[in-house]
């Protein structure tokens, strides 16, 4: 972990121990808290629907903005974990419906618990692969889960990926992002992304290939990549080739979920790792 991180986790760290101390003795100053927690929550999650253009009257939106939480950063996680908690405290405190009271405060012992469990079975495997100097391993969907993905879905799919390579990912808007989908950062190098998911026996045409090398000029990027589920048109790799584009096939897609996930699986046809 580098020097700039370790001394953010710190800082971070001393402003929840200082809250917790200042709660200690104001106990009140929690309301203000967790009343700023709460607008904090509800920007991000107002920002999200304009990230994604889907509409705030619609039931199956609030569906599809909820499902992206899991691909939230651990600290936004976190952050949202510990909000949700002080809210259900602060609001059983505050009820004076024992039966709605009872209600929040099991609630609470159930969450406080869940975090207690989730807490321990990190430590365990944390030591477990310790003692045994065995490497953590998270495993991903194989390739046929990918086909059955929208776009959206696919791109976030790749962040692990490609974080798995050394990168720092960043996810562009889904309108308007001139071409590019993913963002990646790596050695002062910055290399833009485009993704496509294609359907059986569909190939990637050279307007992908354009769209990344138009983004390459907006972005100010040094590196330019495509990746899909599927193969390319030749065209597409001629132009690739004369505009120094990195193309991502199917195979390739396959040896990254199979480098991610540690372990070769029969429809890998090169067990060698990917470099890039």
């Amino acid at each position: 972990m580098s020097k700039k991180r370790v001394k953010k986790a710190e800082t971070i760290f001393s402003i929840f121990f200082l809250i917790a101390l200042y709660m200690m003795e104001y106990p009140q100053i929690g309301i203000f808290i967790v009343l700023g927690g709460l607008l904090l929550i509800t920007f991000k999650y107002l920002k999200t629907f304009k990230k994604y253009n889907r509409h705030f009257l619609r039931f199956k939106d609030h569906l599809f903005i909820l499902s992206t939480i899991r691909y939230w950063r651990l600290r936004s996680k976190i952050i949202l974990g510990i909000v949700s908690f002080l809210f259900l405290t602060t609001l059983a405190a505050m009820t004076s419906n024992p039966v709605l009271s009872t209600s929040l405060n099991l609630v609470v012992l159930i969450a406080f618990f869940g975090a207690i469990f989730l807490i321990l079975r990190k430590f365990y495997f944390v030591c477990k692969d310790l003692l045994f100097n065995i490497k953590p391993t998270t495993y991903i969907e194989p390739i046929e889960e990918v086909d059955n993905m929208s776009g959206i879905e696919f791109e976030h799919y790749l962040v692990p990926l490609f974080r798995n390579l050394g990168y720092y990912v960043e996810i562009t808007k889904p309108s308007g992002d001139f071409g590019c989908d993913l963002i990646l950062k790596k050695d002062k190098e910055k290399t833009v992304v485009q993704a496509k998911r294609y359907g059986a026996n569909q190939k990637v045409g050279v307007d992908a290939v354009n769209q990344v090398v138009g983004a390459a000029g907006y972005y100010n990027a040094t590196k330019k990549f495509v990746v899909t589920n599927r193969y390319y048109s030749e065209p597409a790799k001629i132009t690739a080739k004369r505009n120094n584009v990195l193309l991502l096939d199917r195979e390739d897609l396959i040896r990254f979920i199979n480098q991610f996930n540690e372990k070769q699986t029969k429809f890998s046809k090169n067990k060698g790792t990917i470099q890039i």
